[in-house]
């Protein structure tokens, strides 16, 4: 009985003032600002209240008198939070409370989306449009295109794409998503573009008209009777463009008296060709998304007079094999939900 005269008293010290009945907030909405922030508004039916805010059961915020928004910042994406507010007048809270959740997650549409371990996939093999909707930080990876082999009979083989991965903080946008096209026969690659991430296309194979490029990573030089000693030629070459993080293509391999080297892999460099053997293709890397494992960025394999080098079979980004077409690349985008 006497904490209920206390409470009496106060209520009668506010009527006095010519409040009315200390009022209790009427609800709280939540949205998601982005993947580690949660606006919270809410009604306050009385102006000289300030708002106590709890996440989870901690108080995290004591407001000013009358306001009626927060905004909670520094969460962990794809966590589901609850939010509780009251409201405090004259030091004392109101006898009832106001609840809602939130769970901030990134937020996009577009290329082919699987869901898979925890994870939301956008994977795009072709050009398209990426549109996000709630910003944050997602996985990114980027491959240009392989180059094509060189054009005769006896040439290099062609660079695979280059390559750039990281953990990327992506603004509320549309974005243009370029997937590096393959080289055709004696043609680099092409690159393919997220946003500020450039992922060079693969350098091409040499061969009698021209010498191995140098690309994401660089083409076999063509035989040494028609090239010339290969030493600088299709050296790997790379561009880095943060955030992603840059990754240095393999070289081509040297060639030799009737022999091309084979062309830079994502993984290491084109085989060195022996006389009348070509080189073998630099090697990829595996890569999954979506639960499938992908094989990336293989460089081409390079002929001789004798015998061809040999090489993995890449699903992406690889580089085309002497007197072949090098593969388009390909640009994944992943986070949690």
């Amino acid at each position: 009985m006497p904490a209920l005269g206390i409470r009496g008293s106060a209520r009668g010290f506010g009527q006095m003032n010519n409040r009315g009945p200390f009022d209790d907030p009427v609800s709280v909405a939540t949205s998601i600002v982005s993947d580690s922030s949660v606006s919270l508004t809410w009604v306050n039916r009385d102006a000289a209240a300030n708002t106590q805010i709890f996440r989870n059961g901690s108080l995290i915020a004591n407001t000013s008198v009358g306001a009626t928004s927060f905004t909670d910042t520094g969460l962990t994406a794809a966590t589901t939070y609850t939010y509780l507010i009251r409201h405090i007048l004259n030091s004392l809270p109101s006898g009832n409370t106001a609840s809602n959740t939130a769970k901030p997650v990134f937020a996009a549409t577009g290329g082919t989306v699987i869901d898979s371990g925890g994870y939301r996939f956008h994977i795009f093999t072709s050009n398209a449009t990426f549109t996000v909707t709630t910003p944050g930080f997602a996985n990114t990876f980027v491959a240009g295109g392989g180059a094509g082999g060189g054009t005769d009979v006896i040439s290099g083989g062609g660079g695979a794409g280059g390559y750039q991965e990281g953990n990327t903080s992506i603004a509320a946008g549309v974005y243009t998503m370029t997937v590096g096209k393959g080289g055709s026969v004696g043609a680099n690659g092409s690159n393919s573009i997220f946003g500020s991430i450039v992922a060079r296309g693969g350098g091409r194979g040499g061969d009698s008209e021209q010498a191995g490029s140098d690309g994401g990573c660089g083409g076999g030089p063509g035989a040494a009777t028609v090239v010339g000693s290969g030493g600088d030629l299709g050296s790997g070459n790379w561009q880095s463009n943060p955030p992603g993080t840059g990754t240095q293509g393999g070289n081509g391999g040297h060639d030799h008296t009737n022999a091309a080297g084979g062309g830079g892999g994502m993984g290491g460099n084109g085989g060195d060709a022996t006389q009348n053997n070509g080189g073998n293709g630099g090697p990829g890397i595996n890569r999954t998304f979506a639960g499938t494992t992908y094989r990336l960025g293989d460089g081409g394999k390079g002929n001789g007079l004798t015998t061809a080098g040999t090489r993995t079979a890449s699903d992406f980004a690889g580089g085309g094999d002497y007197n072949q077409p090098g593969q388009d690349g390909i640009i994944a985008v992943w986070y949690p939900i």
